[in-house]
């Protein structure tokens, strides 16, 4: 099976912060696509952000909280002004109520 080529794609993936949101990225980031990085966790996403760049990759983080939905389509909006439309969306969040 053939692997789509997805360099200069813009990619976002949620939950980029830590976890396996943290690996999808890293793990993208060699393939040197535009990532766009949402996670709540502020210095979270800029670590993931910072280790993605190391490998090539356009990264961009936001910090976004995915439960507001709110937030989530004011952010969207940003995105598409400051990097583009999004092609391939990773949705990894996990909302955990307590």
């Amino acid at each position: 099976m053939e692997r789509k080529n997805v360099e200069g794609s813009i990619i976002l993936i949620t939950g980029a912060g830590s976890g396996l949101g943290r690996e999808l990225s890293k793990r993208l980031a060699k393939s040197r696509p535009r990532l766009v990085l949402w996670d709540m966790n502020e210095t979270g996403v800029e670590e993931t952000a910072k280790m993605c760049r190391e490998f090539g990759a356009e990264c961009y983080a936001y910090v976004v909280d995915v439960s507001n939905r709110e937030m989530v389509y004011k952010t969207a909006d940003l995105v598409k002004k400051e990097v583009g439309d999004v092609e391939i969306l990773i949705n990894n969040a996990g909302i955990i109520n307590q």
